[in-house]
């Protein structure tokens, strides 16, 4: 007779599991296309999702405006796989469109990965708001991609953006002084 098979005999399972192991990184995730659709189990649901994101971010190319839109979750959701995917379906990445439950978004979203599309991909903790989240990946993108290219108020500098409190304050006025219409003057009443 053999010896009974048992059920941690069929899995290799971790000895230790800590809270964020299972934790998909966006960043990360985009860096490996091929785990990242593969490990994606698409509900009814989440192609639901899939589909509005598309249209959103279309419609915002077919508008030539911006389209705002956010996600929420509790911890360990799912919130940055969907994201990483997301990112991919947008980058046209063969092994996210393969994925059998988004082929019917395929037709329907024909432009994904025909556009050029600028995605930063960042966190919000530690951030001190969105903006200065949004500004400082845009910076660290630019000095990656484009070396010669003028990065953070239109100028080409390797010095770092400032640190602390401050930090918010500076990038708009350095940056964004001039961006905003001048106001009128008012009227004076006799």
């Amino acid at each position: 007779m053999s010896d009974p098979i048992r059920v941690r005999d069929l899995f290799d399972l971790p000895e230790q599991i800590r809270k964020g192991d299972f934790v998909h990184r966006l960043s990360e995730g985009v860096l490996a296309p091929v785990e990242t659709a593969r490990t994606y189990v698409v509900t009814p649901a989440i192609a639901g999702a899939f589909d509005r994101a598309l249209k959103l971010v279309g419609s915002a190319l077919r508008e030539g405006r911006s389209q705002a839109s956010y996600i929420h979750g509790s911890f360990g959701s799912g919130k940055s796989h969907f994201m990483a995917l997301l990112s991919l379906l947008l980058d046209g990445h063969e092994a996210a469109w393969r994925i059998p439950e988004l082929h019917p978004l395929r037709a329907a979203h024909a432009w994904g990965g025909d556009r050029k599309l600028l995605q930063l991909r960042f966190h919000m903790v530690g951030q001190p708001s969105l903006e200065v989240a949004i500004f400082e990946e845009y910076v660290r993108h630019v000095r990656e991609h484009h070396a010669t290219a003028p990065d953070w108020c239109g100028s080409r500098s390797s010095a770092p953006l400032p640190t602390g409190p401050s930090r918010p304050l500076w990038i708009r006025s350095r940056c964004f002084a001039g961006s905003r219409p001048a106001s009128r003057p008012r009227a004076s009443t006799p």
